[in-house]
């Protein structure tokens, strides 16, 4: 006899359906697994958005993207002024029919200088296209040598599309290809060749037609033997920083530092407001973070790191350690970054001492003496920064097994560049680390939009490899 109770059925569906929306219909032989578990006190909770319609085939004319998964989060400030609250949705819509593994290639700026409503999404042999910030796409075929890996919009439109490096046995050099496209996406132009592609969104950069990239070769075979390595990872090159001033039609290299100094250049950014001024960082251990400016185009760099840091670091932190970062954002006279280190061992987390291990968020003049300023304290390692209007926003990777293998984020408001507030803490739905961003995200919002890189399993538990933020503040 049965003995279930009435409605039963209905019961079973409708939890049946909840686990289809939210990722949590185990694999065949597998079992369903919960997320991972909120901590206490951790901001906001995620919704998850009804069923959708399925995308349709990519097409030269623009495709509208099928409406995709979102969670909600709702996050209250301990402020005085305004803003008190945001709310942010996460979305990670489809493109194609049947979809495909699409990543986040750019959102680029306008020419005033503000994001514009453009975004460039990579996958293979293709580019897709928004002009509407999303809501349509339009895929447009292109010829590499290998899976198009970043891209970089110009000030006129043109598009520079890299290829990850790549090696063959007999070579003692990685290879690296940029291409140049018009605005239609047609070639235009002879590629370039060089032995590493650039790193991340503020690798890569333009002011008043000056375009400067900086070199991200792995280089994991300086520090020792490496045979259980790819090839490419084997090989150790001295990265360069490399100069166009025709729109990306030719290239010279400005700057060149040995593999023995440095493992590989991390940033190259334009200081808005400041014609010629242009900064560079470098990697990855503590002797090899350095921080350099020029004040003419990349002509000349002067080296400006500091040897000391008035914050109170972990016994087994060297004060260069601050100063190693991805991304960087400029605002009121200040450069302002996040620590891509945890400032102290992995294993001496749980060790009492003088100072707390884990990554600060930092300041410091942009003239003057270069003396990095600790803002707040946020443990995980910076990634990306995004202007989001009244706030920088900073996402963290997660890469630290023992602590966390879920990425953070936390907001500095720019009337109040002293203090941080912990914002949202992310899914990370599967057992492995994650660089999450990895440094790779929208420069600025438009009207609270904007874009990221994921890695394959964060915040939801499918692909594609990208992002679209919206954020509001109350």
């Amino acid at each position: 006899m049965d003995q279930r109770p009435p409605g039963w059925g209905d019961l079973k569906k409708s939890m049946a359906r909840f686990m289809r929306k939210n990722g949590l219909r185990p694999a065949p032989g597998q079992a369903a697994q919960a997320p991972p578990p909120q901590p206490a006190g951790a901001p906001g909770a995620a919704a998850a958005a009804p069923d959708r319609p399925a995308a349709r085939a990519p097409a030269r004319a623009p495709t509208p993207a099928p409406a995709a998964e979102e969670k909600a989060y709702a996050v209250p400030f301990d402020r005085d002024a305004w803003p008190k609250r945001a709310v942010l949705r996460l979305t990670s819509p489809k493109i194609g029919n049947p979809a495909v593994n699409a990543i986040f290639g750019e959102h680029p700026l306008d020419a005033s200088g503000e994001a514009s409503e453009r975004v460039v999404l990579l996958h293979e042999q293709s580019a897709f296209e928004s002009k509407d910030l999303g809501q349509t796409w339009t895929q447009h075929p292109i010829h590499l040598e290998a899976a198009a890996e970043r891209v970089f919009t110009t000030s006129t439109g043109h598009h520079l599309v890299q290829t990850q490096p790549s090696a063959q046995p007999g070579d003692v050099e990685t290879r690296t290809v940029t291409r140049r496209y018009d605005a239609d996406w047609k070639p235009a132009g002879e590629p370039l060749v060089t032995r590493s592609p650039w790193h991340g969104t503020c690798s890569v950069g333009e002011q008043a037609g000056t375009i400067l990239f900086a070199e991200y070769p792995v280089n994991r075979g300086k520090y020792g033997p490496a045979d259980n390595l790819p090839l490419a990872d084997q090989l150790v090159s001295d990265p360069c920083v490399w100069r166009s001033r025709d729109d990306g039609r030719t290239w010279e290299v400005v700057f060149q530092v040995p593999s023995t100094q440095i493992r590989h250049l991390h940033t190259v950014a334009p200081e808005p407001g400041r014609p010629g001024r242009w900064w560079l960082t470098s990697g990855d251990r503590a002797e090899e973070s350095h921080v350099w400016v020029s004040d003419d185009d990349g002509d000349s760099w002067r080296d400006i790191t500091s040897e000391t840091c008035a914050t109170p670091l972990h016994p087994t932190c060297r004060p260069r350690s601050v100063q190693r970062q991805t991304d960087q954002v400029f605002h009121d006279g200040w450069v302002i970054w996040g620590a891509d280190d945890w400032l102290g061992e992995i294993r001496e987390w749980a060790q009492p001492g003088p100072a707390p291990m884990g990554s600060r968020i930092f300041k410091a003049r942009a003239d003057g003496p270069w003396e990095p300023q600790e803002i707040g304290f946020c443990g995980p390692p910076i990634r990306s920064i995004v202007d989001v209007g009244p706030a920088f926003l900073f996402l963290t990777e997660a890469k630290a097994k023992s602590i966390s293998l879920r990425p953070e984020s936390f907001l500095v408001f720019k009337d109040e560049l002293d203090r941080v507030h912990r914002f949202v803490q992310f899914d990370n739905w599967g057992e492995a680390t994650t660089g999450f961003t990895y440094s790779r995200a929208s420069r600025k919002a438009r009207d609270g939009v904007f874009f990221s890189y994921r890695g394959a399993r964060d915040v939801f538990n499918r692909s594609p490899r990208f992002l679209r933020w919206q954020i509001e503040f109350f």
